[in-house]
């Protein structure tokens, strides 16, 4: 049975990243979101928090996923994630071959959600047609080299994942816009509320209350966001991450009157916000030009 949100703040934050683990794959994830909020109250920083987002937007892609394991989705090659850079291919016997040269949570992770090109098929703009894979970590065709821990999420292994002839299952749909392009989105929206989860939880606990309000706020703005991938989402994320931006400016003013390596390790690990930077302004871009035509009635 699920504990109320007052509950989960009145428990300790967890211990290590194994207290962390063992909480998170024992909890009913269906609820994608809602898992993220109050599981992170109790994150002791953002490694923690930014896995949560990670494997709790695995299960709102995906909700056939095993809750009690850790999942990894594995798009990124040598020569980049754009469609025509992924070589990563099914085999005529429908079993998988590639490498992908970054996973995050590689080691730990036992399901593997693959993107990867069906042999001979390919669209108009002469992309490759792709398809997600699910692939069981513990078979002979699959081997993890790890890669050395970063200095930011320091908690979080990644490593190169090689697949040879391993067996999987193919997934219904198109790889790129069904799972690779749709994850992105889902992990923002899980990103947000599980870093807000976390500014909240630490801020309640060092008696911070005009942080906790905006916190609310942000969450309950999260709450509200659908999980799909269309113009009105991105924009509603775009908005969010703005004001996450100016939740993060107000727990950083009040930092000096928390424990001191929550502070130290958050200065570290917040440039995990900046990563995609890039593509999430094309999003809202494309986001804005799409709403400005659908108003003058062009699409």
């Amino acid at each position: 049975m699920h504990m109320s949100f007052e509950d989960q703040l009145a428990l300790p934050c967890y211990s290590d990243f194994d207290e962390f683990s063992r909480v998170v794959l024992s909890y009913d994830k269906t609820k994608s979101l809602e898992a993220v909020l109050m599981l992170g109250l109790r994150c002791s920083n953002l490694s923690q928090a930014f896995a949560l987002a990670y494997r709790c937007a695995l299960q709102s892609l995906l909700p056939q996923l095993n809750q009690s394991q850790w999942a990894a989705m594995c798009v990124t090659e040598s020569q980049g994630n754009h469609p025509r850079n992924i070589q990563a291919h099914i085999n005529q016997d429908g079993s998988v071959t590639g490498e992908k040269s970054f996973v995050t949570m590689a080691g730990l992770a036992e399901q593997l959600l693959v993107i990867a090109k069906a042999q001979g098929e390919q669209k108009d703009d002469l992309r490759p047609v792709l398809k997600a894979v699910l692939v069981d970590y513990q078979q002979a065709g699959v081997s993890v080299a790890q890669m050395p821990a970063m200095k930011m999420l320091s908690d979080i292994p990644h490593g190169i994942l090689t697949l040879n002839n391993a067996a999987c299952d193919i997934l219904t749909g198109d790889g790129y816009s069904d799972y690779s392009k749709l994850f992105r989105v889902l992990e923002d929206a899980h990103i947000l509320m599980a870093a807000s989860s976390f500014i909240l939880n630490q801020a309640y606990r060092a008696g911070q209350v005009d942080v906790v309000a905006k916190a609310l706020a942000m969450v309950g703005l999260l709450n509200g966001i659908p999980l799909v991938s269309n113009p009105w989402v991105h924009l509603q994320l775009a908005q969010g991450f703005d004001q996450f931006l100016q939740l993060c400016e107000m727990f950083e003013q009040e930092l000096p009157k928390y424990n001191g390596a929550v502070s130290d390790a958050w200065f570290v690990d917040k440039k995990l916000f900046s990563i995609a930077s890039g593509a999430r302004k094309m999003r809202t871009e494309k986001a804005l030009h799409w709403v400005a035509a659908k108003s003058r009635g062009e699409v």
